[in-house]
């Protein structure tokens, strides 16, 4: 399944978007920058320097 949950703030201002393919999750920011990603695989969150940041989907903890 493809699919784009976009992200935003209490103002209504896009501040980033989830990017959804199949069993892989990718959270870019407002600039379309790769912030991190999540595999439901693995249940692991990753930043965009492939470390782990948290076990199961943390991805919105990764927007500043």
């Amino acid at each position: 399944m493809k699919g784009v949950d976009v992200l935003r703030d209490q103002y209504g201002n896009r501040i980033g978007e989830i990017q959804i393919d199949g069993s892989k999750q990718v959270l870019v920011d407002r600039y379309f920058v790769r912030l991190g990603s999540y595999d439901s695989h693995d249940d692991l969150t990753r930043d965009r320097y492939g470390n782990v940041v948290g076990r199961g989907n943390v991805l919105a903890s990764l927007l500043r």
